[in-house]
């Protein structure tokens, strides 16, 4: 009886941290790819993709096998092998983020302000959701992704 009311405290405790409208701080415990990364809040472990972007891993999961879209995301990784692991280079394992829960994704700021989501969407590492997303992060990620195409990063170059 009392390991179940343990179960049912703990079930609840996250459900408000995943639901949590306010920043929660999460340490990242192991990075997947640029897309996917492991984080954990206490001893709850979970997988979170980054907030109104779809990464290159995505697209290129997504891609038909002959498509333009695969072949294309394929050059570009044989020529700019260090950005397929990019998230190695800026986020750390172990270190603790802050990260806001949206959609089923996260919000994860790694520099002041600024997201993950951001530098994915700044270095051609992903395109933004077409669909209106957050107000407040939509702006931010539509400016970011601008600066990508005017520069010709990434998937724009």
């Amino acid at each position: 009886m009392r390991k179940n009311f343990s179960l049912l405290i703990l079930s609840l405790s996250l459900s408000s941290i995943v639901s949590a409208k306010e920043p929660v701080i999460a340490t990242l415990v192991n990075i997947i790819s640029n897309e996917i990364q492991d984080y954990k809040i206490g001893n709850y472990k979970f997988r979170c993709p980054p907030y109104g972007v779809y990464t290159l891993e995505e697209l290129l999961r997504n891609s038909k096998p002959d498509s333009m879209c695969r072949s294309s995301i394929q050059q570009f990784y044989k020529k700019e092998q260090a950005l397929r692991y990019y998230a190695q280079k800026k986020l750390h394992v172990q270190q603790s983020y802050s990260m806001l829960f949206k959609d089923e994704k996260c919000i994860v700021h790694v520099a002041g302000k600024k997201t993950y989501s951001e530098f994915l969407l700044d270095l051609g590492l992903g395109v933004k959701v077409p669909s209106k997303l957050d107000e407040r992060y939509d702006s931010y990620f539509f400016k970011a992704q601008s600066k990508a195409k005017n520069a010709k990063r990434g998937l724009w170059s």
